[in-house]
Formats: structure tokens, C-alpha cells, sequence
């Protein structure tokens, strides 16, 4: 009667270890499948976050250029070295500032910029100061990007 007790009890025991790996198993799996989620979702926002302060960039120089009828602007802007760990690139798309983060799956945001007395044009790609440079004529006012 012993004996079969013991054996009952090792059965058991084999039993609740074979539920605890399969349930460090499932977490496991889970966390791997979700994480390429919430990675896209943060690196969406982050490239938001980037449209959002390049446009605030643009106002201002805009903004700046209504003091001069004639001239230009040099300016530098520190923006981060790279987005979760991706190189990206800055670009205009019609009238939309535009962030492309190339990591293992390309991600593009797009924001509608509120410019409307300049023209705008260049790019930006990771690692540098924005330079941006604003020429200003008495018929024409123009926002270029660059590194």
C-alpha cells in the first residue's frame, strides 16, 4: 500500500511539473508574439513624436522669418541619434512632414505640417543636427532641410 502511495504521489509530482513548464512555456510564447506588436506601436508613436516636434521646428523658423523681408536663416537642431534603436530619415511628402524608420519592418508616419507661407524641401536621415535654413525673398520664402 506504501508503495503504490509513492507512486501516486511521483505521478503527481511529474504531473504539476509537467503543468508548470507548460505554463512558463505559454507565457513565454505569449510575450514573444506580442512583442513585435508593442514594438511597431512604440516606434510609431516615437516617429509621431518626431513629426510633431519637426513641425514645431518649421513653425518657428517661419515664424522667425515674418521679422525679415529679405535674407536668410541658418539654424541647428539636436534630434535623437536614432528611434528604438532604427536609423530613420525625415522627408516632405505634398504638404506632410514625413518620418521612415527602417528597422526589421519599415514604419512611415506622416503629419500634415501647418506651413503656409514657405515652401519646404530636403531631408534628414539619423545621426547629425537638423540644419535648417530658411531663404527669404520679397516673392518667396523657402524652408530647406538638411544634415
Amino acid at each position: 500500500m506504501t508503495n503504490r502511495k509513492t507512486q501516486i504521489f511521483a505521478v503527481r509530482e511529474v504531473l504539476q511539473f509537467a503543468m508548470g513548464v507548460l505554463l512558463l512555456i505559454s507565457v513565454i510564447v505569449l510575450f514573444n508574439s506580442i512583442k513585435p506588436i508593442v514594438e511597431n506601436f512604440s516606434l510609431q508613436k516615437q516617429a509621431d513624436n518626431v513629426n510633431s516636434h519637426v513641425n514645431y521646428i518649421l513653425s518657428s523658423v517661419e515664424d522667425a522669418g515674418e521679422l525679415i523681408t529679405e535674407g536668410s536663416i541658418e539654424s541647428e537642431y539636436d534630434l535623437p541619434e536614432k528611434i528604438g534603436g532604427y536609423e530613420y530619415r525625415i522627408y516632405f511628402n505634398e504638404s506632410s512632414v514625413c518620418t521612415l524608420i527602417r528597422g526589421v519592418k519599415d514604419i512611415s508616419t506622416c503629419l500634415d505640417y501647418t506651413i503656409t507661407q514657405s515652401s519646404v524641401d530636403g531631408f534628414f536621415t539619423s545621426g547629425g543636427k537638423l540644419q535648417i535654413l530658411l531663404n527669404k525673398t520679397l516673392d518667396n520664402s523657402a524652408i530647406y532641410l538638411s544634415n
